[in-house]
């Protein structure tokens, strides 16, 4: 008798695949879409829940501007 296994992503589900892989999911997933922006991608889950992924790096902070040093020949005026 054949089993079905539904945890395990099928070779035509490349999103479902890819969940499995890029974010390490062990869990039944039902359905996978991408944002239409591309940002995201979401799944539903076999407990009802939908998870959310962000696709981007999230922004690097500012980097704190170096204080100008006064070249070596300046004079400092008063």
């Amino acid at each position: 008798m054949n089993h079905l296994n539904l945890n395990a992503p099928s070779p035509l589900d490349v999103t479902k695949a890819w969940i499995h892989t890029t974010f390490k999911h062990q869990r039944q997933l039902y359905c996978c879409r991408f944002s239409p922006d591309g940002r995201h991608v979401f799944a539903g889950t076999q407990d009802g829940k939908i998870l959310r992924w962000s696709l981007v790096s999230p922004p690097e902070p500012p980097k704190p501007e170096a204080k100008p040093k006064a070249d070596k020949g300046a004079k400092k005026t008063t």
